[in-house]
């Protein structure tokens, strides 16, 4: 007998995956024993009676791996059954109790209450999602299926609303007072939950004295709390278009912990005092009470850099921006990668649809912002890291050289010159990324290097940070949307004598990593999903339009384009007529056949847009004649 999980598939059979990476068993579909798709399985080995190579009989199930389907809901008169959205599970599950505030055609939830083992499959509904083939529904299904959640508990709720809407007198006292400082915050022009706002003085040496000041969230979010609770179990806040999903209710998120212009609000403070080629020569932590003198956007601050705005705040912004230079430049002497990852900024009107999608870059002013907050982060590590604290650090480990081999194979495809080595050094594949600059291929070249990169992640261990060229960093900077950077504040303090932690606060900061990292993982991909349903609903006006694009992958079933303003989409292997094309080893181009012609990943091809569907997120394009 093997254990593992049975992968359905929606004409009926499926495959048992055995624990312990062993080739999976084919299962027809009178051998599947009542299991669905996902369910823990006891199969038994058949042998290849048929040819058709290894095959199993599910003799039990043994856990079901599915509590919870979105679907369509379906009514006749008072009965009604469910359709899911995914095919692999029952196309009919029967729903026992007629509900009338539930119609026809509704999008919902169901739980399971019947798997189908002594009477029909069955399941109740606990939410409704929208009407069934719109794109609101999508979204919100999409964000269920996730295990993304809208809505606080009602202790969560009720302990929001309890938040004071200023910071009381009392909770100043003790606190080094900087309401009078110039500090100001610099952020997106929607933002609203600011965690972070940034000071520069200069001491009696003529030293710069950086300050990273940091919501302090851990104030009013309490261990073991109800809003702790809720913000353990979320993790992170999840961003896409115009929308975010907090991690903590928007008294906090956008209320007391926020850095708003003109108010007091508490505060952990770095001073990072440095030396003369800006490194961190001297750490002081403080908590501290602050009163932000401007709430400063990213595209105001690049304009005050490029000198074509003035504002009170450009002396102290272009001394920042120097050392922001200096700093970068020393961590990418240190060997550290600089991947140029452009995002997209989706553009919503006022129903909330997309109306444009635009790459986003970083300028000078989010550069500024990510050395100081990368400095801070690296500063609070070490500080924790000496004396042996419990801290959450967040890790990177070096990548498998194995892994990198079709960047490097991309790479000697356009031209560029590789060396390989078995210990892999981020000075050799920061080398690679500079010579594409510039480039129609860097986009696609940067791609390939983070997917040949291990997945950062959290640990209660220092496992350094690759990526960074860092022996000791952790996440400090943003507390309000995530919850490893509340835990550190916990650690700062417990360490500064504030407010000391337990004895089981090691054990917690494993906890935190173990959810955190993997809270972090659902909600990338999360937005990933929700933003190809919004860029899908974008390029439907677009049908029938011809763009220019780059090749961005190769799969055998076609290749996927990704225009100029980070839209992709896929050409079909079977649009192709004028061969039969194949995917070579590396998944690096399409090669006919016949004809040796190749689309290689990296080349600039024209596209017809052909089909968009935003219920799905599927781009359809075509070579354009």
């Amino acid at each position: 007998m093997i254990e593992g999980i049975y992968i359905a598939n929606e004409r009926g059979f499926g495959f048992a995956a055995p624990d312990g990476g062993l080739g999976d068993l084919f299962i027809p579909p009178d051998r599947t024993g009542g299991a669905w798709h996902g369910d823990r399985v006891l199969v038994s080995p058949m042998g290849d009676p048929d040819g058709r190579g290894e095959t199993g009989h599910v003799v039990k199930v043994l856990s079901r791996g599915t509590r919870e389907l979105t679907g369509r809901l379906n009514r006749a008169g008072k009965r009604g059954w469910f359709s899911p959205d995914d095919r692999r599970f029952p196309d009919r599950i029967n729903i026992a109790r007629h509900d009338p505030k539930y119609r026809d055609g509704d999008k919902v939830c169901i739980r399971i209450t019947s798997y189908g083992d002594r009477q029909p499959p069955a399941g109740e509904i606990t939410a409704a999602l929208g009407r069934d083939g719109t794109f609101d529904a999508a979204v919100e299904s999409l964000l269920f299926i996730q295990g993304v959640r809208r809505e606080f508990g009602k202790a969560a709720v009720s302990a929001a609303r309890n938040m004071p809407k200023a910071v009381p007198e009392d909770a100043v006292k003790g606190r080094a007072d900087l309401r009078e400082a110039l500090i100001f915050t610099i952020d997106g022009e929607h933002a609203k939950d600011l965690d972070d706002a940034i000071s520069l003085e200069y001491d009696e040496q003529g030293r710069p004295v950086l300050g990273v000041h940091i919501a302090d969230v851990s104030h009013y979010v309490k261990a073991d709390s109800a809003l702790d609770k809720a913000a353990f179990q979320r993790g992170t806040s999840v961003y896409f278009a115009d929308q975010v999903i907090p991690m903590l209710p928007q008294e906090l998120s956008n209320g007391i912990c926020s850095l708003h212009g003109g108010v007091d609000r508490l505060c952990l403070s770095v001073f990072m005092t440095l030396g003369a080629d800006c490194r961190t020569a001297d750490i002081e932590i403080k908590e501290s009470v602050i009163n932000s003198k401007a709430r400063m956007t990213y595209d105001d601050c690049n304009r005050i850099l490029d000198g074509s705005a003035d504002h009170p705040i450009a002396g102290t912004l272009l001394k920042m921006n120097g050392i922001a230079k200096a700093m970068s430049a020393v961590r990418s002497a240190k060997g550290a990668l600089d991947i140029e990852t452009v995002e997209s900024e989706i553009v919503c009107g006022g129903d909330g649809l997309p109306v444009d999608v635009v790459p986003r870059g970083r300028g000078d002013a989010e550069r500024l912002i990510e050395a100081f907050m990368l400095a801070a982060n690296e500063a609070v590590a070490n500080f924790l890291f000496w004396p042996e604290a419990p801290c959450v650090y967040r890790v990177h480990e070096p990548p498998n050289p194995e892994k990198l081999e079709a960047l490097y194979a991309l790479a000697l495809a356009k031209g560029l010159n590789v060396r390989k080595s078995k210990n892999v050094s981020g000075a050799s594949l920061q080398a690679i990324l500079d010579a594409a600059r510039g480039q129609a291929f860097a986009r696609v070249l940067n791609t390939a290097m983070l997917r040949g990169m291990m997945k950062a992640k959290y640990s209660a261990e220092n496992l350094g940070h690759f990526g960074l060229a860092s022996s000791c960093y952790c996440h400090f900077t943003s507390p309000i949307r995530r919850y490893p950077d509340l835990m550190v504040h916990r650690a700062v303090k417990s360490l500064l004598g504030a407010a000391p932690q337990g004895e089981g606060f090691k054990a917690l900061c494993s906890e935190a990593a173990a959810q955190s990292t993997a809270r972090e993982l659902i909600a990338d991909s999360t937005e990933r999903l929700a933003e190809k349903l919004y860029k899908a609903l974008y390029m439907k006006r677009f049908i029938g339009e011809e763009f220019d694009g780059v090749i961005s992958g190769a799969q055998s079933y076609g290749m996927f384009i990704e225009l100029p303003n980070t839209v992709e989409g896929l050409v079909p292997v079977h649009t192709l007529h004028d061969d039969t094309y194949e995917v070579d080893e590396l998944g690096l181009c399409l090669m006919g056949i016949n004809t040796k012609k190749k689309y290689e990943i990296g080349d600039t091809v024209r596209v017809t847009c052909a089909a968009a569907d935003e219920l799905t997120g599927r781009i359809d394009f075509e070579l354009a004649p």
